[in-house]
């Protein structure tokens, strides 16, 4: 399928040697999880003509091919070379914020989330991504005010009332958080996310009737998410039932060791089990034998006093 070229890209007219600078360039990159800033100009470095022979529409091109395959770590790597060959078009500095979100660089996604919106102001998509690489920088007052900007702009966007929600969450306004997602359900009912939000934000008000539905519904429209089996286990952990929360959080682990967490202060499902079995073992591990012992001890205790007393009786008359 022909793509249109993004605005005042030129064309490339030598595609063979635009192949060859290519396979050369990821060939010798291949090792690069996320390209940073400092990898950059060393790939560039490799061919100095790379930023000559290749043309900034092609190597677009080339990003986004690699982005619907879903490899963000060569699309991040590719829009980002753009950025240095046209360092003025907002499109290439959304993509490469887009990518790097991917990539979880969320410090470098915030940079290029800041120069797109510098260039052009109203980018809702551009504030939605820098609410969310600022949520996940623990940025909560910069990040709800990118996510009222980005509502703003796109009111009837799911994302942007999620993002805006798990900001409010953050700040531990749970009430306003619930009125967002209250909108963020009616724009998609179905949605696990905005059902998981909505348990966060109840168990948190302590509403734990309700927050058992929200987080059920969750569940069933999602069993095999971690996320929501972890928000369970919080939720029964909070009420004292100690076992039933080992139990969601030991599903939460066996679904994903390492799900991905709203906040960078969260506790993990690994960090709550320990909590739960620790509780556990306060309240239900203790030895049978402590009491009976303490009673044992001290009827030896008075025996061996009377033995001593009936001793130095008979020493000293």
């Amino acid at each position: 399928m022909n793509r249109q070229p993004i605005p005042h890209l030129g064309c490339f007219r030598h595609r063979s040697l635009l192949l060859l600078v290519l396979f050369f360039l990821f060939g010798m990159t291949v090792t690069i999880v996320c390209a940073s800033e400092g990898q950059i100009p060393e790939a560039i470095a490799l061919d100095p003509d790379v930023a000559q022979n290749t043309s900034a529409s092609d190597l677009y091109e080339i990003g986004k091919n690699f982005e619907y395959s879903g490899d963000y770590r060569n699309a991040s790597m590719a829009f980002q070379l753009l950025t240095k060959l046209d360092p003025g078009n907002a499109t290439v500095w959304h993509a490469a914020a887009k990518a790097l979100v991917k990539c979880k660089k969320y410090k470098e996604a915030l940079e290029a989330c800041n120069t797109t919106l510098l260039l052009n102001p109203i980018d809702d998509g551009a504030w939605c991504m820098k609410c969310y690489a600022l949520i996940k920088l623990g940025r909560y007052e910069a990040a709800l005010f990118a996510c009222n900007r980005s509502a703003e702009l796109n009111p009837g966007s799911l994302q942007r009332r999620l993002n805006r929600g798990y900001a409010l969450i953050a700040l531990s306004e749970y009430s306003q958080a619930l009125l967002e997602n209250d909108i963020a359900l009616e724009i998609a009912p179905n949605s696990a996310t905005a059902w998981g939000q909505r348990a966060v934000a109840l168990v948190e008000l302590s509403r734990f009737s309700e927050a058992e539905d929200a987080v059920k519904k969750a569940i069933t429209l999602e069993p095999n998410h971690a996320y929501f089996w972890n928000v369970k286990g919080e939720m029964l952990l909070k009420q004292g039932k100690y076992q039933d929360a080992l139990s969601a959080f030991n599903r939460s682990l066996e679904l994903n060791p390492n799900c991905e967490l709203p906040f960078p202060d969260s506790n993990t499902a690994a960090m709550n089990r320990e909590e739960a079995l620790l509780l556990l073992e306060r309240k239900e591990l203790v030895p049978p034998t402590t009491v009976p012992l303490r009673g044992i001890t001290s009827i030896f205790g008075l025996m061996l006093a009377w033995w001593i007393y009936r001793k130095r009786s008979r020493v000293f008359p």
